[in-house]
């Protein structure tokens, strides 16, 4: 076959690749729809944002490594993409696939041909269209969806440069860029030398989990530290959850205006992102679940939403003329916001509550 392209959509969560590549995938299933909604609720944070090379983020049970040599933590990507059940994720050494003496052209293609998606570390200085092409040598994942002989190019999902912006999009990258991107990168960890070959399991049924929302819901509410359910696989690490990621937010400013921090959008762009799957998640609980009550909820759930898409632009303006009085703005818009949230998540967390109840009830 020359061409062979795999689904995927534009995903509603690009803050962070990894989650853009898996919610790209997922995005093409409607039917997926019902997980996602039951999780991607809570936040965590590192205080320090130093201590992370991912300093904010979803909580999707995802696994913290520590890298001793930067004294700083990461988050693997194992055990998030194991949880996803309309996943199903196969690990393959990058040393293996160099090793079976086949070019990675080749290897790519085939595991396109049998309807894996391919996420997996490259060079980007070798990467047309991305930040780093011809510029620095930088490891980033990136997630192979098809390819086309005649053209002689792989499609790929990435953050590119386009006009100043770098935003998440899909773009072709020629077989030989692809092949000194893929057998040239250069990584540091155990973690990080594995390709992870998806497919997508289109029998799986996962209807909306009412009772693992409310628990989620709960934790972002009071704070609760989520890492508690995950003993199983290390001791829990004291970060920041759920509602004190505004505190953690307003003091990351604070370090900004005083030039002690570097300039980082990401953990805003979560924040607003939480925000907006936080809207989409009240209209299908009153959609698909019928929760009526929630209506009103969701009516002033937008200026909460509205709040931090404004102090996400605030910052981009901020890079650009340094003016410590956004900086003030930026706070003050978060500090108004925090309670807004507080109050309607509790009044959400209510109605699913007794929602719950009725359920095992019998009631409906």
């Amino acid at each position: 076959m020359s061409a062979v392209l795999l689904p995927i959509q534009p995903p509603m969560i690009t803050g962070y690749v990894h989650h853009g590549h898996v919610l790209s995938i997922l995005a093409h299933y409607p039917e997926s729809s019902d997980w996602f909604y039951s999780n991607y609720i809570q936040l965590y944070c590192h205080r320090n944002f130093k201590d992370s090379s991912v300093p904010f983020n979803f909580f999707i049970y995802d696994e913290l490594i520590y890298e001793a040599d930067k004294q700083r933590y990461t988050t693997g990507l194992s055990h998030y993409l194991n949880s996803i059940p309309w996943l199903s994720a196969e690990k393959i050494s990058r040393q293996r696939i160099l090793q079976m003496g086949r070019d990675c052209v080749s290897f790519l293609k085939e595991c396109i041909h049998a309807e894996c998606y391919i996420f997996t570390y490259i060079d980007e200085f070798f990467i047309p269209h991305t930040p780093f092409y011809q510029k620095n040598r930088f490891a980033h994942q990136v997630l192979i969806f098809g390819y086309d002989d005649e053209a002689g190019t792989f499609q790929v999902a990435d953050f590119i440069q386009d006009r100043n912006q770098t935003k998440y999009t899909q773009f072709d990258v020629p077989y030989e860029h692809m092949a000194q991107g893929f057998s040239q990168v250069e990584l540091a960890g155990e973690h990080r030398q594995y390709t992870y070959l998806l497919r997508y399991r289109p029998h799986t049924v996962y209807p909306f989990d009412l009772q693992h929302a409310c628990r989620q819901l709960s934790a972002y509410v009071n704070s609760g530290n989520s890492y508690h359910d995950m003993r199983n696989m290390q001791p829990p690490i004291e970060l920041a959850f759920g509602m004190e990621s505004y505190s953690c937010l307003e003091n990351y400013l604070e370090q900004l205006r005083q030039d002690r921090i570097a300039f980082d959008v990401r953990p805003f762009h979560i924040m607003w992102e939480h925000k907006t799957c936080m809207q989409a998640r009240l209209d299908h609980l009153i959609t698909r679940l019928g929760l009526e009550d929630l209506r009103d909820v969701a009516a002033e759930y937008t200026q909460v939403e509205k709040g931090m898409r404004t102090v996400r632009l605030m910052l981009m303006m901020y890079q650009q003329n340094q003016d410590p009085a956004l900086i003030s703005k930026m706070i003050a818009t978060l500090q108004d916001t925090a309670p807004l949230e507080q109050s309607l998540l509790e009044r959400m967390l209510a109605v699913m509550s007794s929602s719950d109840a009725q359920l095992k009830g019998g009631i409906r």
